[in-house]
């Protein structure tokens, strides 16, 4: 009789399963692949999955990082053809300066243009380094620009000499929309 009622258990579990009395699982929905952002670190470095927020911010901070480089870049080259020519600053290159450097770099020039000391050439500058581990009075991007002699030469009473290279951390600040140098820090290295 056990073996009765066994063979009649298992004939209905299994008449269960061939009627479809049996609930099969729902397949499960397909999930929406989320847009994937790689970011970069502001120093540089690998890059590493990041939403869309920080993916807009890094891009926005690469472009002031672009346009803080090549400020830098074109006061270096107009001060050095100001310093050549002997002229004043020019509002170009005011325009790129605030506070103490835009009157340094005034000084600098009007100093330069009424010694007797001859300047010919341009330096060069050799490497552009983004800083943002570093500020300054407040500024909101920072540089580190290394930059050789070149071609710069400068003649005292008949003698000719070369300036340093020199190693500038380059600091920036806004006004309004406009991004300006507003201190430079220098010191002389022995090479770049």
């Amino acid at each position: 009789m056990r073996r009765v009622a066994a063979g009649v258990g298992a004939l209905c579990v299994w008449a269960l399963l061939a009627s479809g009395c049996v609930r099969t699982p729902e397949p499960s929905p397909t999930p929406t692949p989320k847009p994937s952002f790689q970011c970069t670190p502001e120093a540089g470095g690998d890059a590493y999955p990041c939403d869309q927020h920080d993916y807009e911010r890094m891009v926005q901070r690469d472009a002031e990082y672009v346009e803080a480089e090549r400020i830098a870049k074109r006061v270096r080259e107009l001060s050095d053809e100001l310093l050549v020519s002997k002229q004043p600053i020019n509002d170009e290159l005011r325009s790129l300066a605030t506070g103490e450097t835009q009157a340094g770099l005034e000084s600098a020039l009007a100093d330069a243009s009424a010694t007797g000391v001859d300047f010919s050439g341009a330096r060069e500058i050799a490497w552009v380094k983004r800083a943002p581990y570093i500020s300054d009075r407040g500024s909101v991007i920072a540089l580190e620009v290394c930059t050789t002699p070149g071609t710069m030469t400068y003649t005292v009473d008949g003698v000719q000499y070369s300036p340093t290279s020199t190693l500038e951390q380059v600091f920036f600040s806004r006004s309004g929309e406009v991004l300006q140098i507003s201190s430079i820090i220098t010191s002389e290295v022995d090479q770049c």
